[in-house]
């Protein structure tokens, strides 16, 4: 069964000169104007190589300070935590459009495992995504076939 969801509004006559005219739709999404990718073991000792991949690229692009260090916090958190629940591996996913950059980090964990978002008042952990939550413009975090991936989005001044 395919379904499909209309998102443009529909073809509207014109008053003035009673035409229809076409829909507008968004415009196509925009390729990033730089992207990198780095797939690592789900180990914590990997945490600190994809902060570096990170950090060096974002380097090389031209971002500013604050946000190389508010990027560099959330890998380590979102990669920490792929290390923790990923089962063999973890895939370190970044992209700059215009000045917005995405952060996705994939892991290799059970997609059916209920992981607790939220810790209890008296855990020594779990709060990394909170953390994430307060560095980042937006967040998500959703399973797939293969385990978990959690986004992360900056604006970066110019």
């Amino acid at each position: 069964m395919y379904s499909t969801t209309a998102t443009a509004a529909p073809p509207r006559l014109s008053e003035e000169s009673g035409s229809v005219s076409a829909p507008t739709w968004p415009p196509p999404p925009r390729p990033p104007d730089h992207s990198a990718v780095i797939a690592l073991p789900a180990d914590a000792s990997r945490v600190r190589t994809a902060r570096r991949f990170v950090t060096a690229h974002l380097i090389h692009w031209q971002v500013a300070q604050a946000e190389q260090d508010r990027a560099e916090l959330i890998v380590s958190e979102l990669a920490g935590n792929a290390a923790r629940h990923g089962r063999t591996d973890m895939t370190i996913r970044i992209s700059l459009v215009d000045r917005d950059l995405r952060i996705d980090v994939t892991d290799s964990g059970s997609p059916a495992s209920s992981r607790s978002l939220l810790p209890a008042p008296s855990d020594e952990a779990g709060r990394g995504l909170r953390l994430v939550g307060l560095l980042a413009d937006w967040t998500a975090i959703r399973p797939h076939m293969q385990g978990w991936r959690a986004c992360a989005g900056l604006h970066c001044s110019a």
